[in-house]
């Protein structure tokens, strides 16, 4: 095999390297978007909890009667605490998907770097 088909397939596999990294790139922003919507949504209801809504939501009759000898802002701020946790564990999955995205992006420059390097040092040693 010549110094050419070395560079060639090289260049191929660098090439599906790069095609294969986009796709990956791709796919993992639009689940960083698809989880930020998520949160927003959350955030949104969020705020949104009166102790109306709260009541309207309840269909078990028991808990209806004891939400009825409960203090109203006790009840929101437990409706509010437990969206919070939601909201909490969907920020930090995000957080996870970004940094990881972050690390795979890193790597791949590292990589194409080298592979300029290579690419470079080859047209001057021949």
């Amino acid at each position: 095999m010549s110094q050419y088909d070395h560079t060639a397939t090289f260049t191929k596999r660098m090439d599906d390297l790069k095609d294969q990294s986009l796709k990956y790139i791709i796919t993992q922003t639009e689940k960083l978007n698809q989880v930020l919507s998520i949160i927003n949504k959350l955030e949104h209801i969020k705020m949104g909890i009166t102790i109306d809504r709260v009541r309207e939501r309840v269909k078990n009759q028991d808990i209806s009667i004891t939400l009825g000898t409960m203090n109203s802002l006790f009840i929101t701020d437990s409706a509010k605490i437990v969206y919070d946790k939601y909201i909490n564990c969907l920020k930090e999955y995000y957080n996870t998907l970004l940094k990881h995205l972050m690390g795979i992006t890193d790597d791949f420059k590292k990589l194409e770097q080298r592979y300029i390097f290579i690419q470079n040092n080859e047209g001057t040693s021949g």
